[in-house]
């Protein structure tokens, strides 16, 4: 009886056998790691945003961002808090209020809503002109500084240099504003 041709099919089975389970051990680990690096690329991914007014490229991500997207935060804020006018108050008011987190809302409408009442009841326009910006982003907090020009009911009130501290918090790539402090002796 031949026994070679029985022993060459047995050996090449063996090595076909062998190479199968090579190859699905090599991809079961290739999709490990490429799960892991999907994972990776997740949780660590940033956007780079170019906003159409202006020149500056904010860089964004789940657990962190760039001094810049922070600086226009932190002048956005200040526009949105101390320039206004009877007419648009409201409307501004609104919009401060869609950058504050969830858990911060009530109190902070509840302050802008009598300040609201005070502005249209004493015709106050305010106009803030900022002059320099700082950030630091390990504390989540924006310092800007600069003039603050105010009317009642028509009569331009002295303007005078006012410095503000914006304090925010950053959860999963947002940035919520938590605070604004008037910083006394500033300048």
């Amino acid at each position: 009886m031949q026994t070679s041709w029985r022993d060459n099919a047995v050996a090449k089975n063996k090595l076909m056998l062998k190479l199968t389970l090579l190859w699905a051990l090599s991809s079961s680990v290739a999709v490990v790691v490429l799960a892991a690096l999907c994972y990776y690329a997740v949780e660590h991914r940033q956007i780079h945003w170019l906003p159409v007014c202006t020149g500056s490229e904010f860089t964004i991500g789940d657990s962190a961002y760039s001094p810049e997207y922070l600086k226009k935060m932190t002048e956005k804020v200040a526009d949105l808090r101390l320039t206004y006018n009877p007419e648009t108050i409201e409307s501004r008011n609104t919009a401060l209020i869609n950058l504050i987190p969830a858990n911060h809302q009530e109190a902070f409408k509840h302050v802008l809503d009598t300040e609201r009442e005070t502005v249209v009841k004493k015709n106050i326009s305010s106009v803030f002109y900022a002059e320099h910006v700082s950030v630091d982003i390990k504390l989540n907090q924006g310092q800007i500084d600069g003039l603050l020009y105010r009317t009642s009911h028509g009569l331009q009130l002295s303007p005078k240099h006012k410095t503000y501290n914006l304090q925010f918090s950053f959860n999963n790539g947002l940035l919520g504003l938590e605070s604004v402090k008037e910083i006394s002796h500033a300048k």
